[in-house]
């Protein structure tokens, strides 16, 4: 209204001064003029919706939003005649959408309060479904209720009647049989038990009991029980004697499976066990799990002895393969050690991605293998297994087999790669300023020395 009033007063004057307030006016005023909200648009069918599924726009939107644009549009192109023409009922308008919001808003009063009454009656059915998924899971499950109800039963008959029941004649024909068919023999053959492992010095006595038909046996030194005096490993070697005795009067002949058999015990008995545990295989699958070096050594060397020569004996390694666990392999000492080395090197060097690792990162490791292949060939092929890393003994029939003349010829050139592996390895830092990182085709010259030493040797 003051836009148009400025307008006809402005109008009243039609010289060129007038003109250009009049234009300044207008530029006064065009930001309000673009204001004007129009059009505006229902995105919800509050009113409804057209035959073709369109939200349906109010008759008073659409006429508003016709009389806005025509106001917008002579504004600002100065049809002040037309703009005075235009004109736009806003009290009924007002009106009209104000109470069309209080119905709504009594619409929703009202649907609020159903929705309450809905939860309701949603918890009720609930509640009625639950039951009826309870009573059909009952039904299913009636014979083994039933069942259940009548050993509940039984077993509470027969607590409320068990002072009727007395275990002294049970236990007494126990003992009886136990002292003529089992008793002397136990004895016997644990003696023979602990014998075989070296314990025979320590005097033991057992005692034999029966507590409720179950033949008990007790081990004690004098009136001490034995944790009171022995160490864990002693305790540990009658445990076995006990176990080994029990096998040989069990007539089963199921697998054993043992869990570090030698855990705590003596070193100097290892062989004892491993002998014994050689010996129960001849009838019957024996399974053993360690991380006793000395063990398993044991096991590798006694199995080849003649008394055992004929059993089947697998020997296995449990290791990680990069991320996958349990990864099993052929135990190292079981095979050619050497060769295999060789062979991982020659892996190594052939089969490695180009541009996945660096160069010396490759050719380090390889050294490092290279390392243990040197290492392998001074004991298995240059000294004939005369001295072996985790066993005992010296094979001195080995020894005599060295040649000394071969050793000298190219115990030089084998103390030059060994130390030049060492410098090249992660094991052995070298001052930087003479650092020399290694590199394949090193490797690959070095291997091939070590090969050449392989064959003199063989």
């Amino acid at each position: 209204k003051e836009l148009l009033k400025s307008y006809k007063n402005l109008l009243n004057d039609n010289t060129k001064i007038q003109i250009e307030k009049l234009k300044e006016e207008q530029r006064k005023y065009i930001s309000t003029i673009q204001e004007i909200k129009s059009p505006i648009i229902f995105y919800n069918n509050t009113f409804g919706n057209t035959e073709d599924g369109k939200i349906l726009q109010p008759t008073r939107i659409v006429e508003y939003n016709t009389f806005a644009e025509s106001l917008k549009n002579s504004l600002l192109i100065i049809d002040i005649e037309k703009a005075s023409s235009l004109a736009y009922n806003f009290v009924d308008c007002i009106n009209e959408f104000s109470a069309k919001k209080n119905e709504l808003h009594e619409t929703l009063q009202r649907k609020q309060v159903q929705l309450a009454d809905l939860s309701k009656a949603e918890q009720d059915l609930l509640i009625i479904i639950n039951e009826l998924k309870d009573r059909k899971l009952f039904a299913s499950k009636i014979i083994e209720i039933k069942n259940a109800i009548n050993n509940k039963t039984i077993v509470s008959k027969l607590i409320d009647n068990k002072v009727c029941f007395n275990t002294t004649a049970i236990s007494k024909k126990t003992s009886e049989a136990r002292d003529e068919l089992i008793q002397n023999d136990f004895i016997t053959i644990f003696g023979r038990e602990i014998q075989n492992l070296r314990k025979s010095n320590i005097r033991i006595d057992l005692s034999f009991a029966t507590v409720k038909g179950q033949s008990k046996v007790q081990q004690k030194i004098s009136s001490y029980l034995l944790s009171d005096v022995l160490s864990e490993g002693e305790q540990k070697a009658f445990a076995m004697a006990e176990f080994f005795t029990e096998l040989q009067l069990d007539s089963s002949f199921a697998p054993v499976i043992f869990d570090d058999p030698v855990n705590s015990l003596d070193h100097n008995i290892i062989d004892d066990v491993c002998k014994r545990l050689l010996l129960l295989s001849t009838d019957r699958q024996v399974i053993i799990f360690t991380h006793n070096i000395l063990l398993l050594n044991s096991f590798l060397v006694n199995s080849k002895i003649k008394t055992f020569e004929a059993l089947e004996c697998n020997f296995y390694d449990i290791k990680t393969n990069f991320e996958l666990s349990g990864y099993i392999s052929e135990s190292e000492e079981s095979i050619d050690r050497v060769n295999r080395f060789v062979k991982k090197i020659d892996t190594l060097i052939n089969n490695t991605p180009k541009g996945s690792r660096l160069e010396t990162e490759i050719a380090a490791e390889g050294y490092g293998l290279l390392r243990s292949t040197i290492e392998l060939l001074v004991e298995q092929n240059i000294f004939n297994n005369t001295i072996r890393r985790y066993q005992k003994n010296v094979a001195l029939t080995n020894f005599i087999k060295v040649d000394g003349a071969l050793l000298d010829e190219c115990k030089h050139t084998i103390y030059d790669l060994f130390d030049r592996c060492s410098g090249f390895t992660n094991a052995h830092s070298e001052p930087l300023v003479v650092t020399n990182e290694p590199s394949l085709n090193d490797l690959k010259q070095d291997l091939q020395l070590v090969k050449d030493l392989i064959k003199k040797f063989s």
